[in-house]
């Protein structure tokens, strides 16, 4: 009987695998914009991030993502976050997120560029340190955005 439960037990095991490093998603409702430091998010999403790019505007987007496969099922799970840091470490936006639920006004509060008609900042200088031509290419690099959301996004970037 023994051998049995230590048997399905490794079956089991070995049936699961995962990469990255899981992540508290949820906080991700918690980030500021201009205010929360890089350090404040890590702490805020329990892990350090996997993956740091930086642009050449001097920003950089650092990734947290955690994928699991089962090995029985074949079934993935990915859920990612790629967030945009100043050169000085302090929160920008989201700039992509992959199954991970956040309400649509902390949506709009975290991944949509200021737009400058609801200021006096032109539209080249709504994120900030990020030239507007900078803006669009990270726009043409985001990948799985409806092509609305990729039309709004345009248009802040644009001051339309």
């Amino acid at each position: 009987m023994r051998l049995i439960v230590v048997c399905l037990l490794v079956a089991v095991l070995a049936g699961c695998a995962s990469s990255g490093r899981n992540f508290n998603a949820q906080n991700l409702a918690q980030l500021e914009p201009g205010r929360t430091t890089f350090d404040q998010t890590r702490q805020l999403l329990g892990a350090p991030p996997v993956q740091t790019v930086l642009a050449p505007s001097g920003n950089s987007v650092s990734y947290w993502r955690f994928i699991r496969v089962n090995g029985f099922s074949g079934n993935t799970s990915i859920t990612e976050a790629g967030l945009v840091f100043t050169p000085g470490g302090t929160f920008v936006r989201i700039l992509q997120l992959q199954n991970i639920d956040l309400s649509q006004a902390d949506r709009h509060r975290l991944m949509v560029l200021p737009a400058a008609s609801s200021s006096s900042v032109p539209a080249s200088q709504a994120q900030p340190g990020v030239s507007r031509e900078q803006q669009l290419q990270e726009l043409q690099n985001t990948q799985g955005l409806s092509y609305d959301e990729y039309q709004r996004r345009y248009k802040a970037i644009n001051g339309q």
